[in-house]
């Protein structure tokens, strides 16, 4: 079961992480808040909630949610570069089984 959620967030990532951005970059908050809980369920099965990603997670949705501009751009540079270590570090972990 824990293969098919990597695989499946694996999948899911390169569409919506690029939807995510455009949402950022039109300042579409219906959009952010979207997208970023779509993937936040699945990222939170391998990020802990409390960590500083994690928390960075919610942060963007949040601005979405309070159609917040302050810092959009940073945070989501924040929350894409470490989603893509993420990713880089489960497609490590489904060779390694």
């Amino acid at each position: 079961m824990v293969v098919e959620i990597i695989n499946m967030l694996i999948g899911e990532y390169d569409d919506r992480i690029v939807l995510i951005e455009k949402a950022v970059k039109s300042r579409d908050f219906k959009g952010i808040k979207e997208e970023v809980h779509s993937i936040k369920s699945n990222l939170y099965f391998f990020i802990e909630r409390e960590s500083g990603f994690g928390t960075k997670i919610q942060q963007l949705e949040n601005k979405g949610r309070d159609a917040d501009a302050n810092d959009l751009d940073q945070l989501f540079d924040y929350f894409k570069a470490n989603s893509e270590l993420t990713m880089k570090e489960l497609s490590q972990v489904i060779k390694e089984l």
